[in-house]
């Protein structure tokens, strides 16, 4: 049977009252601009976008079995089970891609693998990179990977946004074990410190969850299942800025405060704790990307992960350093997300590890 879902047993009481709301959007305004954090992006204005990025989904479903019915209730996102995904992203009118994703009965972007006895397994977690967003499902990073580790059951638990926050509640609120037929193995988080937003809610993720994702919060430094978004303090401040046109060029961010990154970290240790329960003999791994250029914080933030024994690895810089030098070739153009070489670099990276 499916665990009992957590995080709809959340009451009304987790929602701040209306002062409590417009205190805490007074205090943090005050804060964030005598700390400077607050900035004006005058690049940002209408009159300076000439072309957007747009994207479209077609739904696909055919009647099977879907081991999960309230996964995408609980995770706020994700695609239904059995189905077929057209997604189709353009800059202006200019096609950048449009690809078909299966989606498997358990909510999770199809493995391309072959049949036979499995002897472990390898879990790659985390957000649109390793759901593979923008390549054929026998090119993405677990397809690479099911060529590269052909003994073991290759497994992905990732979602388009996702975040550390989706992950946890995955392992929480359903038995993976459902999903995952092998006992032991390796369990690999592929990170960005952009999930860092993810993890804690920040503004620009409050506008396209609509409140719904994951949430967890702190409590005296520990760790607090707050069931979604819009159960959060900050979640009520963001939202209103959001519907406020002229807050659009302004920057509201502290995004690696040290008490976020705490959060993170202390998700990653419940994680963890939580495939250890399913897969005792397993092992958990937090994998820094190779492509990820935003490095801010990340020493502080690998501090937190050693003190809570989380094993993590960095990429070398001789990785990254090829990287920026194939930079069109693994990246498509106005889009963040990784081509099929950026994949198989990504996966040739996992396996020169495991």
């Amino acid at each position: 049977m499916q665990r009992p879902i957590k995080s709809l047993k959340f009451s009304l009481t987790f929602i701040p009252n209306f002062l409590d709301i417009i205190f805490y959007i007074i205090f943090n305004t005050m804060l964030l601009i005598t700390s400077g954090v607050i900035i004006y992006n005058s690049n940002n204005t209408p009159s300076n976008i000439q072309k957007i990025r747009s994207e479209k989904f077609i739904f696909n479903e055919f009647p099977g079995k879907e081991t999960f019915p309230l996964y995408r209730e609980v995770m706020g996102g994700g695609f239904p089970a059995n189905a077929i995904i057209n997604h189709i992203v353009k800059f202006g009118e200019e096609v950048i891609y449009e690809k078909d994703y299966s989606i498997d009965e358990f909510n999770q972007r199809k493995v391309i693998q072959s049949e036979g006895v499995k002897n472990g397994h390898v879990i790659v977690a985390g957000g649109s990179n390793v759901f593979s967003q923008g390549v054929n499902d026998n090119e993405t990073l677990a397809s690479q990977l099911a060529k590269r580790f052909r003994d073991k059951g290759i497994y992905n638990l990732s979602g388009l946004g996702f975040g550390p926050n989706h992950i946890l509640r995955t392992f929480e609120d359903f038995h993976v074990k459902k999903y995952v037929k092998q006992k032991e193995g390796i369990f690999i988080y592929h990170f960005y410190m952009y999930h860092v937003s993810r993890a804690f809610g920040e503004r620009d993720v409050v506008r396209w969850s609509l409140g719904k994702f994951p949430a967890y919060s702190l409590d005296e430094g520990k760790l607090v299942n707050a069931g979604k978004y819009e159960n959060l303090y900050h979640y009520h401040f963001f939202n209103l800025l959001n519907n406020l046109s002229f807050f659009d060029n302004f920057n509201f961010s502290d995004p690696f405060s040290s008490k976020k990154l705490l959060l993170t970290t202390l998700i990653f240790k419940k994680m963890k704790e939580e495939y250890l329960k399913s897969f005792p003999k397993g092992k958990f791994y937090i994998i820094f990307s190779p492509f990820d250029s935003d490095t801010v914080s990340t020493e502080e933030f690998k501090r937190h992960l050693r003190e809570k024994n989380i094993d993590f690895i960095s990429p070398p810089e001789s990785l990254i350093a090829e990287i920026k030098t194939k930079k069109e070739e693994v990246r498509y153009p106005h889009d963040y997300h990784l081509t099929p070489k950026g994949y198989e670099i990504l996966a040739d990276f996992i396996k020169s590890i495991f």
